[in-house]
């Protein structure tokens, strides 16, 4: 079995796998020598690449230190510098070259293939020397072959020092390990493993660089290391990574959503599952050669990872995100919603308003409103002034709401979001980019469509079937909002009025509350769900059956 990280890192990974097939030689037969199996299994099994050199030398040293723990007897530990090697593993051209010579249909094949095997040979020799005279000679032998085989089988375009030597410009991956890549029916790893980078910085010569070597229009290494993977899977590989949650829903994610989703087995919510990163993680495992209809879904609590469920592939093309921690009623009652809808989108444009923190000052002409200056009930207060008008974005339009741009994510009494936005008592504002302003068809009452938006329904519809239960960084912008559901029905009237008297009549907290309980029970039965549906959305509703249904 072959496994590779190709952004190993400091060698987490690897290790883990490191473990795992010694656990599984130690099931089946007793291990007398215990640094000789993970000795073995280094050389035979597992497979590095990163970019930064401090990384490669850290790898290397875990894998060493393994060794050396379990050593009765000290004995030279087996050289790692072409095992964990540096390279950029996303970059597949360099200089119009292809690095995958096998794709360049000039070449003469017999003799790439026989200068590979003398690379080969050559590495496992230096993998297992000891004395420094035979690493250089090896290394020189190496090099040299490299080197003829450039000059054989490409034009000499690249720069002979990044021939010779792994760099941080490109990998050789059927070079270096060319074991890996020798069945030309089923090239590749038999498991790709990985934490990939996401949002990396990049220079202008690497964005050209993945640009030229990938079929996705983004430079966002995540969605890049995604794709490359799967590419180095063998046809029967497995791919196992753990990636930014985003993954699962965020819009910028939909092209490599596609491109996993044939092969998508298992899809596991970690939450935040390390300690110092922001981002949510969720692990993904695809089967390259295994199409499936549906994938396994798991949350993981930070012990024990716990299974919700199979999920039909179908909803992602009904809600346009891969569904998660959602129970099966959930799934049919979300089915029922979006099925008797129009969406909000169709009726409503949404837009941001203006950048222009800067040009806030405190006294001043023209207020200006930001997310934080807004509530559920109106405009609290002003954020600052203008010293003259901003046209465009800024400007508040006839039969808008106007919505704080972060979502607000809540876990008591249970996690869930709640979105926030306000019918605007003046056009006289001036709104920035934190604010969302949904400008609503004049067929539609403003008052209801904000009745709506602000309930608990559409609160929970958004969570479980825009933002994939999302608890960081959900933006209220059109690609989530075009989606969110919106049913007329008979109550039409008896909303809208509750609407002017929450707005207009409330005197204290708790005749507020009530009405709001009541305004939620008439937007739930609007939306035809039972009790049941209302329990299972807000397990504490003070709403009882018999108020419900009178």
């Amino acid at each position: 079995i072959k496994v590779c990280d190709p952004a190993i890192g400091s060698g987490a990974f690897p290790m883990g796998i490191l473990k795992e097939l010694f656990n599984c030689r130690a099931a089946l037969e007793e291990i007398k020598d215990s640094a000789a199996l993970k000795r073995a299994i280094i050389i035979n099994n597992l497979y590095g690449v990163d970019i930064d050199p401090s990384a490669i030398d850290i790898a290397r040293l875990r894998f060493g230190l393994t060794i050396i723990v379990d050593e009765k007897q000290p004995r030279p530990l087996p050289n790692l510098e072409y095992k964990i090697i540096q390279g950029d593993s996303l970059v597949k051209k360099y200089n119009n070259i292809n690095l995958d010579f096998t794709q360049d249909g000039n070449i003469n094949l017999g003799i790439f293939d026989a200068i590979r095997k003398e690379i080969r040979d050559s590495i496992i020799e230096h993998i297992n020397c000891h004395t420094l005279c035979d690493k250089i000679r090896i290394k020189s032998e190496i090099i040299n072959s490299i080197s003829r085989l450039f000059e054989t089988c490409s034009s000499r375009d690249i720069p002979s020092s990044l021939i010779e030597e792994p760099n941080n410009k490109f990998f050789l991956w059927n070079i270096y390990f060319s074991e890996a890549f020798q069945d030309k029916r089923n090239l590749g790893f038999d498991i790709v493993i990985g934490n990939p980078p996401y949002g990396a910085t990049l220079t202008d010569e690497q964005r050209e660089l993945y640009k030229a070597s990938s079929s996705l229009s983004t430079t966002e290494t995540a969605m890049l290391f995604l794709e490359r993977c799967k590419e180095l899977a063998k046809n029967n590989g497995v791919i196992s990574l753990i990636i930014p949650k985003a993954f699962t829903y965020a819009s910028n994610y939909k092209k490599v959503r596609d491109i996993v989703e044939p092969n998508l087995s298992t899809l596991v919510d970690c939450g935040k599952a390390f300690e110092n990163v922001k981002l949510e993680q969720c692990i993904i495992i695809c089967n390259k050669s295994t199409k499936t209809t549906s994938y396994e879904n798991y949350v993981h609590n930070g012990k024990v990872f716990n299974f919700i469920g199979n999920i039909n592939k179908s909803s992602k093309k009904i809600f346009g995100l891969f569904l998660n921690d959602v129970q099966p009623k959930e799934l049919e009652l979300a089915l029922m919603i979006h099925s008797n809808s129009v969406k909000l989108g169709d009726i409503s444009s949404n837009t941001r308003g203006e950048t222009m923190q800067r040009s806030v000052v405190d006294d001043g002409k023209y207020p200006v409103i930001g997310g934080n200056e807004i509530d559920k009930y109106g405009v609290r207060r002003v954020k600052g002034y203008l010293t003259r008008p901003i046209l465009g974005r800024a400007q508040i339009k006839e039969n808008s709401l106007l919505f704080q741009n972060i979502v607000a994510h809540i876990m008591n009494p249970y996690p869930h979001v709640k979105l926030i936005g306000c019918i605007p008592n003046s056009d006289e504002y001036f709104i920035t980019d934190t604010i969302n302003q949904i400008t609503v068809n004049k067929k539609y009452n403003i008052k209801y469509i904000w009745a709506l938006l602000n309930s608990k329904l559409l609160s929970w519809y958004v969570y479980s079937f825009i933002y994939g239960k999302a608890i960081r960084t959900m933006h209220f912008d059109s690609v989530s909002t075009d989606r969110i559901p919106i049913i007329v029905g008979e109550n039409y009237k008896k909303i809208i009025e509750l609407t002017d008297e929450l707005l207009s009549n409330c005197e204290g907290d708790s005749e507020r509350l009530e009405k709001e309980d009541e305004l939620d029970r008439l937007i739930y039965l609007t939306y035809g769900l039972t009790y049941e549906d209302v329990l299972m959305i807000d397990p504490c509703s003070q709403i009882s059956k018999e108020q419900y249904y009178n």
